[in-house]
């Protein structure tokens, strides 16, 4: 393959000359050495000035200087022909010269033309045949995201493909990549982390905002696609197509490289004026990237020609395209579904946008730049390979390159976060004080682990894999391959064994010859490659022992061949300069022997090294009985006993445990444990609201949605309705297993509340009376009644209606006697004729919208909701005629009327349960409503529109507070969901995830609360219109009624830890995120002082949070301080 690298010899943004030297260098040229590595001959076409760059390709590859003043002189001028050369392609007035100069001085033909963000109209002249790429920064390339680049072979802008085949991408049936919804767990686990205060300020006041970033005003594609000359006009004229009532967060374009600085004192006093909306704080531009930061809490983003219109669709966030530019078929008004978006990511994730780490690949490059050319006259679907078809383990390598660690140094830079400890600070201390000849990390539980809580139970998915390939199955295989490793153990004379030895005696065992138990082997061998994912704290480690130039090893004391370890870094993403195996040398690290044979091997001392590892025993012993520096990175799994309430779950194990236990064991731990130093053994949480939503509510919810298409498939349904709003998260997680496991029952989101259905449902008096029979809540007042659960305007009713029924007015608050609910129903039935007159109405709307979801045809189907009476299954059986299959957590007697008359009720974790105040989990269940609650409003009707279509009507907004609560809680759990499905892949569908199991965690915490955990839930409303309830809490910031706060056992946590404050030494020092606090819970507390307090609170509060509490007068406000911003005890030495 002969490949042309070209960098074009004029100047470029605004005049300069070396504007794109950067991309040559580090981009280019690193692809010419890949190419060259490879065998491909390689010719580079540079402008002159750059000459100084290419000294080490001369006699290696072809070298074509081009004088950059004789094309000056040729176009006839300085100016950029960049803009012509877009727009008018191969028409532009520049292409005739430009290729007939250029024809005589590059090579007469070539395959393939790599080049970096500049159209090309006279190159396409000149090898119409040749597969041009270009390339440009992809809209993940900036930290914390795993840097992609653009690699188009149509071009770039309103050249590329992205924009030629929207249409095709965004309607796309085909399932989303994977990949897809781990990449956006990972980003928005990273990116709620580092909040940004002004977005917490804005949506605290109760105000949405627009974001509104601004990028770089001389480029080519900026000037050609949106008509303006600047920054500047662009921001004028996108304020004004803006919604005055949203806030408009407007940031600038500040890089190492380049910084386009619009926003001066003056010209934002001068858009103020104009535009009272606008939020501009110049301190953001010391945090580089802020515009990543804001997007997760942004309502809209409005952008022209920014790679943040993709990142926004990880959010959800819709993009207000201003100008006719390549994302204006991403638009919000035409992009308004999630599987609109993951396709558009899926495409530029997996085929459009690679790693720029595999790009400088050759055998990567070679295999993409192959795979592009054969496949250039195929139909778009089949045009673009998968980056996972070139690389199997890419995937895996993209999960595993987010760059955290980047953004924590820049955010600590800029003050916007604290340096906290860490096993990475404290190795790099060690890199320092001893300066290592040699860095030997172990590599299992060290750099890559398992998603098991002990190596051994993958042997229950390795049971599961064999099954799955059709092998003939044994009987207790994962048992028996267990006993064989044991008893290989026993009969070898040498200190290491090989997997081979183990087949051996299983073949033995089993009396079959070792060829037909070799295809076992084999399995096991890929399910170990799979099976691995890199250790958070372990890539961080190795990456900085890379950074310093230092050797580093990878010793393993492990059977696995050679092969297999290859693989596994291969996949991993690690490559070390040596690597060390037991079973390769015959030599351990547990008897030290291994060590030795390194400091031979390689010429040093044992001083002058320093081990990683996870085991004390075979690891951190041994290498220190030979003076070598050991640095112990605990196994995650390995601080389960030490949590009480993690061990109260995860009780004394056999020495293998079922694939349910396991993997739910070990996700949790990996994400509480990953590093040491910052683990709590306190809380479930450490004051983050994702990580409790990760391990209380993600457990239950994969286990109900496992057991959920279970049900579907024995009971043969071909589709399922997930009841909005619960059912959302519901849904995702059944569509995250499926996606794995593929069945037959689609899933179908449908709209819904009490309130919209059971009204729709209304057709006689005596289903209003039977409606006014449901639960009240003890605060319901006459007129929230009314129109949470009838519909009714209470500014409709006639007042001689109040009187004549005993109410005075529409604030009285409704009594629970017999003789209150007989006046009610006196009310009611004077109400009739209106009630039933919406009733009608809606119901005439809400039959058309059922209509069109398929509920009214033959098809056999479920609905899927949280649970309890069964009460909506029930209302829509009547709307629809016929008796429905409801598929619930959990279930109480109440559900025993609609199965009495032809409904099927089942349940995951109960039942028909007729004492639900004895279990935790049902003895809370607004709480747990509201916390599987979407963050949308609740529905309150459904319209039909001028086109027949049919759209939900919301009612209300949601709380700042909630959203800064629950948002994040579902986040953690779907993220929970997606890690164990990327563990067990297709066999997940083989799992029994058992409810005692994934429902323990969040009962025991509903139940007995560490004060830290439930503090997060402090002055969060409740949602319940339905029951016409007044404000209610979970936990109600101000104490003095009893009914105020829902969750009872959190209140009584809080409280208890009242004594704590006042047991507390004088002598601290104020620590102000804490000790084991992560950085969110300075802003899930905000709202809460901003609810309570005013701007003067707000800035004693940030500048010292620990501080500020301790100076409050009311005592559970002070123990709240105390639990969410802990003191240290200042140093006495």
């Amino acid at each position: 393959m002969h490949v042309l690298i070209w960098s074009p010899p004029w100047p470029t943004q605004g005049g300069d000359l070396f504007f794109g030297l950067n991309a040559f260098k580090k981009a280019l040229l690193r692809q010419a050495e890949a190419l060259l590595s490879q065998k491909c001959k390689v010719t580079i076409a540079f402008p002159d000035a750059f000459s100084d760059h290419v000294a080490g390709f001369k006699g290696r590859c072809d070298l074509v200087s081009i004088s950059s003043l004789e094309v000056i002189k040729l176009m006839g001028g300085w100016a950029d022909p960049s803009v012509d050369l877009y727009v008018n392609g191969a028409d532009s007035r520049f292409v005739p010269k430009l290729a007939e100069t250029f024809r005589t001085r590059l090579p007469e033909t070539v395959d393939c033309v790599l080049l970096w963000e500049t159209p090309v109209p006279y190159l396409r002249a000149i090898y119409p045949e040749a597969l041009i790429v270009s390339q440009m920064p992809g809209a993940f390339a900036r930290a914390p995201y795993p840097h992609t680049i653009i690699f188009d072979t149509l071009g770039l802008y309103r050249d590329g493909t992205m924009f030629a085949n929207a249409e095709h991408i965004l309607s796309s049936n085909a399932p989303c990549s994977e990949v897809v919804s781990a990449f956006k767990a990972t980003a928005r686990e990273i990116f709620h982390q580092f909040p940004i205060p002004l977005a917490d300020r804005i949506r605290s006041s109760g105000r949405k905002f627009t974001l509104l970033p601004l990028q770089i005003s001389d480029h080519y594609a900026f000037k050609a696609d949106t008509g303006f000359s600047s920054q500047a006009e662009f921001c004028l004229e996108a304020l004004g197509q803006i919604d005055d009532s949203k806030a408009v967060v407007v940031t600038q374009y500040i890089s190492n490289m380049y910084k386009d600085v619009v926003m001066t004192p003056e010209f934002t006093a001068f858009l103020a004026k104009k535009h009272s909306n606008l939020e501009f704080d110049a301190e953001l531009g010391n945090i580089p990237s802020v515009s990543q930061h804001l997007i997760q809490d942004a309502d809209e983003v409005a952008v022209a020609t920014s790679g943040l219109g993709l990142q926004a669709m990880i959010w959800g966030a819709p993009l207000k395209v201003v100008g006719n530019t390549h994302l204006s078929p991403y638009d919000g008004c035409k992009v308004g579904s999630e599987k609109q978006r993951d396709n558009a990511l899926s495409f530029a994730l997996t085929k459009h946008q690679p790693m720029a780490s595999k790009i400088n690949d050759g055998r990567f490059l070679i295999g993409l730049l192959e795979e592009l050319m054969s496949r250039r006259q195929r139909p778009f679907d089949e045009r673009y390979p998968r980056f996972s078809d070139i690389d199997p383990h890419y995937d895996e390598l993209l999960l595993s390159s987010f760059r955290q660690t980047e953004v924590e140094r820049d955010f600590i830079k800029a003050g916007a976060t604290i340096e906290i400890p860490s096993k990475e600070k404290q190795f790099s201390t060690v890199l320092k004080d001893q300066k290592p000849a040699v860095i030997s990390f172990d590599l299992f539980d060290t750099l890559v682990i398992r998603g098991f809580e002990a190596p051994a139970d993958l042997y229950r998915l390795l049971e599961l894999e064999v099954i799955r390939r059709g092998l003939r199955p044994i009987f207790d295989f994962a048992g028996k391959r267990l006993a064989a490793e044991l008893a290989a153990r026993r009969h070898s004379p040498n200190e290491e064994i090989t997997v081979d030895d183990i087949y051996s005696e299983l073949a033995e065992s089993e009396k079959l010859p070792f060829e037909e138990i070799r295809p076992y082997r084999d399995i096991e061998l890929d399910v170990e490659v799979a099976a691995c994912h890199v250790r958070p704290i372990g890539k961080r480690m190795f990456a900085q022992a890379k950074a310093k130039g230092i050797p580093v090893v990878v010793t393993s004391d492990m059977y696995l061949p050679r092969s297999c370890i290859d693989a596994i870094l291969m996949r991993t993403g690690y490559e070390p300069d040596a690597i060390y195996l037991s079973s390769e040398v015959g030599l351990t690290k547990k008897s030290g022997s291994l060590f030795d044979h390194i400091s031979r091997d390689r010429g040093i001392s044992l001083t002058s090294m320093v081990h990683v590892g996870d085991n004390i025993r075979t690891d951190i012993e041994p290498a220190e009985s030979r003076k070598i520096t050991a640095l112990h990175v605990p196994k995650s799994a390995d601080h389960i006993a030490r949590h009480p309430l993690l061990s109260a779950v995860f009780t004394r194990r056999p020495p293998m445990t079922s694939l349910g236990r396991s993997v739910t064991a070990a996700a949790i731990a990996h994400k509480l444990f990953d590093d040491s130093k910052v683990s709590s053994f306190e809380s479930l949480s450490r004051g983050d609201p994702w990580l409790l939503g990760y391990v209380t509510v993600g457990p239950l919810l994969l286990g109900m949605a496992s057991w959920v298409r279970s049900v579907a498939i024995e009971m043969k349904l071909e589709k399922l309705h997930f009841l909005s709003r619960e059912g959302r998260i519901i849904k995702d997680a059944f569509d995250r297993i499926c996606a794995e496991a593929p069945c037959e029952t689609k899933s179908n989101y449908l709209y819904g509340s009490r309130r919209a259905i059971r009204v729709a449902q209304l057709e006689t008096f005596a289903d209003i009376a039977e409606l006014a029979s449901q639960t009240i809540a003890r605060t319901a007042s006459l007129g929230t009644l009314l129109s949470g659960r009838f519909g009714l305007d209470p500014a409709t009713v006639a007042t001689e209606h109040l009187t004549a029924s005993g109410f005075s007015d529409m604030r009285t608050r409704l009594g629970r006697s017999a003789a209150d609910h007989a006046k009610l129903l006196n009310l009611l039935k004077g109400l009739e004729p209106q009630i039933l007159d919406i009733a009608r109405c809606e119901a005439a709307n809400y039959r058309g919208y059922l209509s069109e979801s398929g509920l009214f045809s033959n098809e056999k189907f479920a609905v899927v909701d949280v649970g309890w009476n069964a009460n909506m299954q029930g209302s829509l059986g009547q709307i629809l005629g016929k008796p429905l299959i409801g598929l619930y957590l959990a279930s109480l007697e109440g559900a025993g009327r609609w199965k009495n008359i032809g409904h099927t009720v089942r349940g995951y974790l109960a039942e028909d349960c007729a004492v639900a105040e004895r279990h935790p989990i049902l003895s809370n269940r607004l709480m747990l409503e509201n916390m599987l609650c979407d963050i949308t409003p609740s529905v309150e009707r459904i319209r039909r529109n001028h086109d027949g279509s049919f759209e939900p009507i919301f009612s209300g907004d949601t709380s700042h507070v909630r959203r800064k609560l629950v948002h994040p809680i579902q986040q953690g759990a779907r993220s929970f969901v997606d890690d164990v499905c990327r563990t067990l892949g297709s066999n997940i569908s083989s799992v029994d995830f058992r409810p005692d199991i994934m429902t323990s965690l969040l009962a025991d915490f509903l139940h007995a609360p560490k004060p830290v955990d439930a503090a997060l839930f402090v002055g969060c409303e409740l949602e319940d219109t339905f029951s016409g309830t007044a404000k209610r809490y979970f936990i109600a910031p101000k104490t003095g009624d009893a009914y105020a706060s829902y969750w009872k056992r959190g209140e009584a946590a809080l409280l208890s830890s009242k004594s704590d404050e006042t047991s507390r030494d004088s002598h601290v020092a104020v620590n102000p995120h804490g000790p084991t606090m992560r950085r969110p819970m300075v802003q899930v507390v905000r709202p809460f002082i901003r609810l309570l307090g005013n701007s003067k609170d707000i800035k004693k509060f940030d500048k010292d949070p620990a501080g500020y509490f301790r100076t409050l007068k009311n005592p559970t406000y002070r123990a709240i301080g105390t639990i969410m911003f802990p003191l240290q005890q200042k140093s006495r030495g």
